[in-house]
């Protein structure tokens, strides 16, 4: 392709990413679908076909695809038409089609793996029993996370109607604390390789412990055949073992998420008021949309600007962009540099210095040691009764690493402490 003309004005596309759920990226490459015995974008291998089911074996052969090879024809089972995207200047046919997290993760593996724990499937030993369920879900209820989440996490009675944030929560936060003690024990550690692989891989900040995460998903990859059935190791589950190369690439996979699309597109809908000129619609809101935005940010200072402010009696600190401190139970943890859990009671402003004050526990614990030591995550977990209130510790923003979740346990009074990835200091 030689450029793109829009009106009289002449431009040069070079796309850092195409970023689509799987049928929309069989659709605009022009190959097989997903659910096609040689429908994998990124390598060669070939599905096996039982009644309705394609399914990938972890051992089965394959080579990776590569641009070259594809523009010269070299995938005639894969390709069924050709794409003009092949002569876009700065497109990697191959490479640039990303497999993003939304789809593939959250609404594709992780819900997969709950429907099968709740429905089950025939001759699997891993069924979540009636009365565990009830227990997840009562547990769910219980649960005070953070208002960063705007959506609240419903419990297992509601599962078919969850959004993918709820996923995100429950795979990243709260599952792994939930289920333990009552999922079977080689379905949990199975669980909790794709927990920690995830948790690794969303942000800059572990960065080092990607090729780990990658690890990580090659044993679950390997162990899903076997724990659950051959049969069910469907296209999901198969390009989770891609996941490392886009990551490595786009460095991390909130550089590559659907989630930031699927809202706009949310917010898009609403601006349609009937069925007629639905496009005309939308341009001309969005339109005077942006004449509103232009003119907040010229009148306002940033939201997610460095602060302490004071909304009737509770003092808000906003410690960066997306970490903000309130005194409420829900977003009044945080980590120190160190490693240490705090409870923040109160900021103070020195010109541009925050200090935090907030209190430690005397004594806090790894909350698990498989598939790695969760300190690895800053993941710890605590007694209430081991809080340290008689001495009131001053923090300074710079030293605060990330916003925490309080994820209660099922033992009465202690908690687990969750980073919130997005809150950590961008690395990159």
């Amino acid at each position: 392709m030689n450029g793109l003309v829009i009106g009289t004005r002449f431009y040069w596309v070079a796309p850092r990413a195409i970023i689509a759920d799987a049928p929309a990226r069989a659709f605009i490459k022009g190959v097989k679908g997903h659910n096609a015995n040689s429908g994998c974008q990124k390598c060669t291998i070939v599905g096996v076909l039982d009644g309705h089911r394609m399914y990938f074996t972890y051992d089965a052969e394959r080579q990776p695809r590569n641009h070259s090879d594809f523009c010269d024809g070299k995938y005639p089972t894969h390709v069924n038409k050709r794409t003009p995207l092949t002569r876009l200047l700065g497109c990697d046919i191959v490479a640039d089609f990303v497999a993003e997290d939304m789809h593939l993760l959250y609404k594709g593996v992780e819900a997969k793996l709950i429907d099968l724990w709740i429905k089950g499937f025939p001759g699997l030993p891993c069924y979540l029993p009636r009365r565990q369920q009830r227990q997840v879900s009562e547990h769910l209820r219980l649960l005070k996370l953070p208002t960063d989440y705007q959506r609240k996490l419903r419990d297992l009675r509601y599962v078919q109607l969850w959004k993918a944030s709820e996923y995100s929560m429950f795979l990243l936060v709260a599952g792994f604390v939930v289920l333990e003690g009552r999922l079977d024990d080689a379905a949990y550690q199975h669980f909790m390789l794709l927990t920690m692989a995830v948790t690794f891989m969303t942000t800059t900040y572990h960065r080092a412990k990607w090729a780990l995460a990658d690890s990580f998903l090659h044993r679950f990859v390997a162990a899903y055949g076997d724990l659950y059935s051959p049969v069910l190791m469907n296209s999901n589950v198969h390009n989770l073992l891609h996941v490392y190369e886009d990551v490595r690439r786009f460095e991390g996979l909130k550089t590559i998420s659907a989630f930031i699309f699927e809202a706009f597109l949310h917010d898009l809908k609403k601006l349609v008021h009937s069925g007629r000129h639905s496009l005309v619609q939308v341009v001309h809101r969005l339109l005077d949309l942006q004449h509103v935005i232009v003119a907040k940010r010229q009148q306002n200072k940033p939201v997610d600007e460095p602060s302490v402010r004071t909304v009737g009696v509770e003092t808000i600190t906003t410690v960066r962009e997306g970490f903000t401190l309130r005194q409420n139970f829900r977003d009044q943890w945080c980590m120190s540099n160190s490693g240490e859990v705090v409870r923040y009671e109160t900021a103070t402003k020195s010109g541009n210095a925050i200090t935090v004050q907030g209190y430690g526990f005397l004594r806090q614990v790894p909350a698990f040691t498989e598939p790695c030591l969760s300190t690895e995550a800053n993941i710890y977990s605590a007694s209430m009764d081991d809080l340290n209130k008689r001495t009131l510790k001053h923090y300074p923003s710079s030293t605060l690493l990330c916003k925490l979740a309080a994820v209660q346990t099922a033992r009465a009074g202690v908690y687990t402490f969750v980073p919130l990835t997005h809150t950590y200091v961008n690395e990159t």
